[in-house]
């Protein structure tokens, strides 16, 4: 008997399972968890959306949340928002001096003195970053932001923008960002 032949029927029965089981009760809630007194049952109305945002590598960032731009009206203070990304962009111009990174960065950081343009010294630099555009509080997205309260006063949107001082001379794909709202309200 072959490898492959004894190992067929269990793939088979594997995948059977994962077509035809049925959705688990809990998997219904999309996005992060409730924070503090929204986790109690009867003490919330939930709400999730999610949006796919392409950030261009040459650009000097996407907003988001703002009236005409993706999500509108749709992020506000308390609410919970978790950014997922993938794609790559070249840093350095025709000559790639610096690189192509994905969304993670090169696994170096900015030195939080830099001089020039940075949108998030102290960040990892070449990777995806983000900017509450009411505040100024940088968020580091990477490839995984995690489950982040948007704060008070970042009711103007979010910035997202590869973390690079000339983004000029960038290139390739850039990024694709998922972004997932989860907003609660208090039930009175």
């Amino acid at each position: 008997m072959f490898w492959g032949e004894s190992c067929a029927v269990p793939l088979i029965v594997t995948a059977l399972l994962c077509v035809t089981a049925p959705p688990v009760a809990h998997a219904a809630q999309r996005g992060c968890p409730a924070p503090d007194w929204r986790t109690r049952p009867g003490s919330a109305v939930y709400a999730y959306t999610a949006e796919d945002v392409w950030i261009a590598p040459t650009t000097n960032g996407r907003t988001i949340g703002l009236d005409g731009t993706p999500l509108a009206g749709k992020i506000t203070p308390g609410d919970v928002v978790r950014i997922t990304a993938t794609g790559r962009v070249s840093y350095g111009g025709w000559f790639n001096w610096r690189g192509t990174w994905g969304p993670a960065g090169n696994g170096r950081r900015v030195d939080p003195r830099a001089a020039g343009d940075w949108p998030f010294r102290g960040g990892r630099d070449a990777a995806l970053v983000g900017k509450w555009r009411g505040t100024g509080t940088a968020l580091d997205v990477g490839v995984d932001s995690g489950c982040v309260t948007v704060p008070p006063g970042a009711g103007q949107g979010l910035l997202l923008v590869p973390n690079d001082d000339q983004r000029w001379d960038n290139g390739d794909v850039g990024y694709t960002a998922t972004i997932e709202v989860s907003h609660w309200e208090k039930v009175r």
